[in-house]
């Protein structure tokens, strides 16, 4: 038999008795179970939210039903988009928001069977009624996707001056 690589004592059989009966009273009132069910049903609403506002058109029921793995009458490509979101909400916890590969990461996600290049910056300007609307990022110039103003420096991000000009990488 090995020697444990600590000293039980009775301070610590002690905390571990207290966790042991915390996990149980969690466990035995349902509330573990009710703040997983109110954590699904959020992440569930934050995704159909914020596929409306690109303009897809699917429900809260049918986003649940798609990420449950069910058939849901829809266009394919808005359905692609369901599972997408909810594969880049799977992983939001390992994202470093200021890693550009964590940014192309959530991009590749998001784009999966979308977009020709998933996941990386764009090669091409984004045109518009025949103009350059977005030009793109080839040059590592600038990158505003993180939830504030940020330039893309070397491999990361720093904080951009407020009056300087941002343009969408992706």
């Amino acid at each position: 038999m090995e020697t444990p690589l600590f000293t039980v004592t009775p301070r610590s059989l002690d905390l571990v008795a207290k966790i042991a009966e915390k996990v149980g009273e969690l466990q035995g009132s349902g509330e573990y179970a009710r703040n997983l069910k109110l954590r699904k049903v959020n992440r569930l609403r934050s995704i159909q939210s914020s596929l409306a506002i690109e303009n897809n058109s699917l429900s809260l029921d049918e986003v649940a039903d798609i990420v449950q793995g069910k058939r849901v009458l829809g266009k394919p490509r808005e359905i692609q988009e369901a599972k997408n979101a909810y594969a880049a909400y799977e992983h939001l916890t390992e994202y470093d928001p200021y890693s550009v590969g964590d940014l192309l990461t959530a991009h590749g996600y998001l784009t999966a069977q979308l977009v020709e290049r998933a996941g990386v910056f764009r090669s091409k300007d984004v045109e518009s009624f025949g103009r350059s609307a977005y030009p793109c990022g080839r040059k590592g110039r600038v990158c505003a996707t993180t939830g504030f103003r940020a330039v893309v420096v070397g491999q990361g991000f720093r904080r951009a001056p407020a009056h300087q000009e941002l343009n969408h990488p992706l």
